[in-house]
């Protein structure tokens, strides 16, 4: 027989299903997502992550001496002998650890690497982003020409990223004076390049 819909069992259901989107939104504020992620794929990850949280919840429950025979069983688990707070936040601990896990993996690119396995016999190169992201994802020097037919030399400090407009920080640039053929410093500590002024851009060197 199917628990009834009383609010001790409403309360359960948002308890169980709640860790995931917890764990799901730590992970994007932490692990700095920058693409918009859609509703279908936020609300995947968060199930997901809820069962993998209250799997594990319900195991150690268990074996801490707890049992849990059914689903209707688990309202027990919060609200035997009466409400159980230090379950709760045991849970919500979960969905922390599991949302630092998330946001460890998303700093450090871990899917990059894993993708980067998979592809490494492969004789494409493919990036998960865009072309724009891949080649200069290393790239330390770089020289730009921009849309005024004028070429500046600097160190790549920065890159837009995740679809958005291109845009460069560059610091220390110099400029081609067209006279002497000889790149020149500006003084200027950095330039920023927007969409608009890049029309070709060339990577001198990349980061060891």
């Amino acid at each position: 027989m199917a628990p009834s819909l009383s609010p001790q069992y409403i309360l359960l259901a948002l308890l169980l299903v709640a860790p995931g989107f917890i764990s799901t939104l730590i992970a994007i504020n932490l692990g700095v997502v920058e693409r918009k992620i859609s509703e279908t794929r936020l609300l995947g990850v968060s199930l997901v992550s809820s069962l993998i949280i209250d799997t594990v919840f319900i195991e150690l429950y268990q074996r801490t001496g707890g049992s849990v025979t059914s689903l209707s069983g688990t309202q027990t688990i919060f609200f035997t002998p009466q409400f159980r707070g230090d379950l709760v936040l045991g849970l919500l601990a979960g969905s922390v650890v599991l949302g630092l896990l998330y946001a460890i993996a998303l700093t450090y690119d871990i899917p990059k690497r894993i993708r980067r396995g998979i592809w490494s016999r492969n004789h494409y190169s493919r990036h998960h982003r865009q072309p724009w992201e891949g080649a200069l994802e290393n790239a330390h020097e770089v020289n730009v020409i921009t849309s005024d037919r004028e070429l500046v030399n600097g160190i790549l400090s920065e890159y837009s990223r995740v679809e958005k407009e291109r845009q460069l920080v560059l610091q220390d640039p110099s400029w081609l004076d067209r006279q002497s053929g000889n790149l020149v410093k500006s003084g200027e500590k950095s330039v920023v390049l927007l969409e608009d002024d890049i029309q070709r851009l060339t990577i001198i060197t990349k980061k060891d």
